[in-house]
């Protein structure tokens, strides 16, 4: 993510995370999205929009984009991805492990960590993860955001 900041013209925001039951989730990204997707429009600082999210309650949003003129890209896993979003866009990536091993991207080089996995009596254990040697990526819906001006 550090490259990104190198780029001229673009920024990147990041929503804040909350520990809630255990889980890490994210608190504020999608309306924080939505409201710069939507601002820089109506500001005309952008011609193209790059989403990289899966998430159907963006597809409102990206009709009213592309009702100002805006093109729009969306970029998503396959396990999330809402079809309404899908249709609504002018562009499509679907992000499957193949791209991404062939893009060298989110590629697992580490060897395999442990973690903790929970009981059923509240307690926890340590289990070694699964080993993969293909290209994972996060699916639960995290956004990212980079706007480019002219």
């Amino acid at each position: 993510m550090q490259a990104l900041h190198l780029i001229p013209y673009v920024e990147t925001r990041f929503g804040q995370t909350r520990i809630r039951d255990g889980q890490v989730v994210e608190k504020g990204v999608d309306i924080m999205l939505a409201t710069d997707l939507l601002y820089y429009a109506w500001q005309d600082y952008y011609d193209m929009a790059v989403l990289v999210s899966g998430d159907g309650d963006f597809a409102y949003a990206i009709q009213t984009l592309k009702n100002l003129g805006k093109y729009v890209q969306v970029v998503t896993f396959e396990s999330n991805q809402s079809p309404d979003l899908w249709e609504k866009a002018d562009l499509r990536t679907l992000l499957t492990p193949d791209l991404l091993a062939q893009e060298n991207l989110w590629v697992n080089k580490e060897p395999a960590r442990k973690r903790r996995r929970r009981t059923t009596n509240g307690t926890t254990r340590r289990t070694p993860r699964k080993s993969t040697t293909t290209a994972t990526a996060s699916s639960n819906g995290r956004a990212a955001e980079a706007v480019g001006a002219e």
